[in-house]
């Protein structure tokens, strides 16, 4: 492999001023780069944070259910 091969594979990050091999993007929630080394980490943490959104809004709703079933009134209209 000679270097120009191996350069395109490294970019500079203007937020972080570093440069970071098979960069892909800068998180501005992690105020990290995102590349070769932490790229799978970044994406898992990605996918818990949509699951763990799809079980608190599963929690919510069965506790407007509770909630509504205390007051009797219908959750939905059958």
């Amino acid at each position: 492999m000679d270097s120009r091969t191996k350069q395109t594979r490294v970019r500079h990050c203007p937020d972080c001023n570093v440069c970071v091999e098979g960069y892909d993007h800068h998180c501005p929630v992690s105020g990290k780069c995102i590349g070769k080394g932490n790229w799978y980490c970044f994406i898992g943490t990605i996918c818990f944070a949509y699951f763990a959104a799809f079980v608190a809004f599963i929690v919510f709703m069965f506790g407007v259910k509770v909630i509504f079933e205390i007051n009797d009134v219908p959750f939905f209209d059958n």
